[in-house]
C-alpha cells in the first residue's frame, strides 16, 4: 500500500493514515505523507486525530487492567 496522497483524491486515505500512525509505512511512504501533511491541514488533522484516539484507547485498556488488579 502506498502512503502518500491518493491518486484519485489528492489526500491520504483512511488506510494510509492508519499505516502512518501505526508505523507500518515505509520510509519513502512516510516522507511523501509528511510532505503532503505539511501542505494539507485536513490530512494533518486526520493524522493527529487518529494518533490521539489510539493513544486514548490504549490508555483505557491499561486503566481497566489496573482497576481489575486493584479490585482483586
Amino acid at each position: 500500500m502506498s502512503v502518500g496522497p491518493s491518486f484519485l483524491t489528492g489526500h491520504l486515505s483512511g488506510e494510509q493514515v492508519t499505516a502512518l500512525v501505526d508505523g507500518q509505512a515505509s520510509a519513502g511512504e512516510s516522507r511523501r505523507a509528511a510532505l503532503h501533511i505539511s501542505e494539507c491541514g485536513g490530512c494533518a488533522r486526520l493524522v493527529n486525530r487518529e494518533a490521539w484516539l489510539k493513544t486514548r484507547l490504549s490508555g483505557l485498556g491499561v486503566r481497566r487492567q489496573l482497576r481489575a488488579h486493584v479490585q482483586a
